[in-house]
């Protein structure tokens, strides 16, 4: 495969070594480089998405959701499910071990306060111009790897090598739009772009990079590269670092004593002593675990469990262990089945827009959900950004353009009048008129049924299919779903997989039909990463679906570059519209509340910020950690 980037090598004499002092160039990029009147421009502390003001000021002290009076100390216990088998955060091979993070700073990030700024956190300040076609990160000079020695530009750039290199996401990502990175001094890092193919998300993006250290992977007596996985800790810049754990089964987290970031405004606030994450097998056995007191915080997703496996549990009735729906609104991520479209039975609109009409939300909400979930029909649920009644003159100008050009292939003329609604039954268990559609898109489509009852192609072939999943829980839904499928002629089969099994068969794009959830924290990089034909055929892209949709590419790219709220909201609508239109996915459903299940060790923070989740600025109280131990079983051993 050719190499998009040119490493340029010269020679720098550090302390007792010798280390190579690198500089990277694409090789498209013009030589030499423009030049760059930095200095000119700016020291600012953040990027907004709109070129507007961010909701923090330059000076600001912490961030307001966060109590800094909070006293730090405690220990977090977490439940992961599955198994891990790598600590390597480039490489796009291995299950990543949970909490990973936590051993690092990014450069800059958003905060829950704030939907259209991103704030310097590892970077003092940014330089930045207009067009956004390159960036200046000064990174802090307190920012310290853990044997003192300061992050240093060299150590970014090693790192961007090193992710080219070994992740093929960011790769695929950056071809043809990275033109350089270079150390210039001052602890800055210049970061320049394609001036012809310009996103205004990609100077944050790079600022989110993972920094390794180098050092630590170039010492003589290294054993691992950033090109394998491996299960030995390395030296990180975050607060924490890995001080025990064992394969496949915990990590413990341990707090740095002498961490260089407590005092910058938006990491202060209170950090637990240690956080460690247990794996289960299953979600059964982490309620098991949250009621044995093993686990401290448990997010419930079975509307089943919720309303009856937390029943007669003491520890609950004297309110040592809580059990709360707490109010979260805001956008809605959707839960959808997935169909691989790079299966050529599902490449046919009429036969997706079927298999919707086979899903009985209805019944499945009343028998298995206790009425608790509303069903989800935009990708962009409970926002400005999804597309309601019938387009607006401004939508219907950029769908007419698209469907002129594309045609009703990709554009299908549904766009143009209301917005997606899925189907609806009565709830009492009988879908037959619903079958009834689903068989008539099915004929238009060419398949028919047999004298056997097989829905079958014009060579006599039977429709059918597998839908994956990786916990048990899931058959509840899945099963009625399956068995109206072979209600029409469908072979529709239902496996469940061991959740290893399954991530690696979801990620390698091996399955007919699944579930996931589709999330993103920056819009652009949703629709781009998620349904852009640009990422379809990358496993550690988010593009499960394989989509290859010129018009919503079009789209996707307009996303990146939008420089206003209005625009932005005006292009998720259009998107909006082409996605359900479509219907690339048969959405599931959402619930209002985020539904919760703590151990009383937790104070709850100054107030809920809008963009953060239920439990954003919550903390542990070692008061009253310590005297849960001993009450309802709880212990920390």
């Amino acid at each position: 495969m050719r190499s998009i980037f040119v490493a340029s090598f010269v020679c720098f004499l550090g302390a007792g070594s010798a280390m190579a002092q690198l500089e990277y160039v694409a090789d498209w990029a013009p030589s030499p480089l423009p030049e760059i009147d930095i200095d000119a421009y700016p020291q600012v502390h953040y990027i907004h998405d709109f070129d507007g003001e961010p909701l923090y000021p330059a000076d600001y002290p912490n961030l307001a959701y966060i109590d800094v009076n909070a006293p730090s100390g405690g220990t977090l216990r977490q439940a992961a499910v599955g198994t891990f088998d790598s600590f390597n955060p480039v490489l796009s091979r291995g299950q990543l071990g949970a909490g990973l993070s936590l051993t690092g700073t990014r450069l800059i990030d958003s905060n829950a306060d704030d939907l259209d700024s991103a704030y310097v956190i590892g970077a003092e300040y940014l330089q930045m111009p207009e067009d956004r076609s390159w960036i200046v990160y000064k990174i802090r000079d307190e920012m310290t790897w853990p044997n003192g020695e300061p992050v240093t530009p060299q150590d970014y750039i090693w790192s961007m090598l090193q992710s080219l290199e070994h992740s093929a996401g960011f790769a695929r990502a950056f071809e043809g739009r990275l033109m350089a990175v270079e150390d210039i001094g001052d602890n800055r890092v210049l970061i320049r772009f394609n001036p012809e193919s310009l996103s205004r998300n990609d100077p944050i993006q790079m600022g989110i990079t993972t920094i390794m250290p180098r050092y630590h992977f170039e010492a003589d007596d290294a054993e691992r590269t950033l090109g394998e996985t491996f299960l030995e800790p390395f030296p990180g810049v975050g607060p924490y670092e890995i001080t025990d754990f064992k394969a496949g089964q915990y990590i413990e987290y341990s707090l740095k004593e002498d961490w260089w970031g407590f005092d910058i405004p938006p990491l202060k606030g209170s950090y637990e002593d240690k956080i460690i994450y247990t794996y289960y097998g299953d979600r059964v056995a982490v309620r098991e675990a949250v009621k044995a007191g093993d686990v401290d915080l448990f997010s419930e997703n079975s509307s089943k469990s919720w309303e009856f496996d937390w029943d007669n549990v003491a520890a609950i009735d004297n309110g040592d262990l809580r059990k709360e729906a707490i109010e979260a609104g805001g956008l809605k991520s959707p839960q959808m089945f997935i169909l691989n479209l790079r299966n050529p039975l599902f490449q046919d609109r009429r036969v997706r827009e079927a298999l919707n009409y086979t899903f009985d939300f209805e019944t499945t909400n009343e028998t298995t959900f206790f009425g608790q979930y509303s069903r989800t029909e935009s990708f962009f649920q409970n926002s400005d950004l999804q597309a309601t009644g019938t387009p607006s003159d401004a939508e219907l100008e950029i769908l007419q353009d698209l469907y002129d050009r594309y045609g009703e292939e990709y554009v299908p003329s549904a766009v143009f009048g209301p917005a997606f609604q899925n189907p609806t039954t009565s709830g009492d268990g009988n879908n037959r008129e619903n079958l009834r559609k689903a068989l008539d898109l099915l004929a238009d489509a060419g398949w028919t049924l047999n004298d056997e009852g097989q829905l079958v192609d014009a060579d006599g072939e039977q429709m059918a299919f597998t839908y994956i999943y990786g916990q048990p829980v899931v058959a509840r839904y899945a099963d009625p779903w399956i068995e109206n499928l072979r209600r029409i002629g469908i072979d529709a089969t239902g496996r469940l997989m061991d959740p290893n099994v399954w991530w690696d068969a979801y990620r390698n794009r091996d399955f007919d039909v699944t579930s996931t959830v589709v999330q993103s924290t920056y819009l652009g990089y949703l629709v781009y990463y998620t349904w852009g034909s640009l990422m379809k055929d990358n496993p550690q892209s988010r593009a499960a679906a394989g989509l290859d949709n010129p018009a919503v590419d079009e789209i996707a790219e307009q996303l990146l570059n939008a420089s206003t709220r209005e625009q932005v909201n005006l292009l998720a609508n259009v998107v909006d519209r082409l996605l359900t239109h479509n219907h690339v996915g048969i959405f599931q459903w959402y619930v209002p509340t985020s539904r919760l299940v703590w151990w009383d060790k937790f104070n709850e923070g100054l107030y809920r910020p809008e963009y953060g989740s239920a439990t954003t600025g919550w903390y542990i109280d070692p008061t009253k950690e310590e005297n849960l131990i001993g009450r309802s079983g709880y212990s920390l051993d």
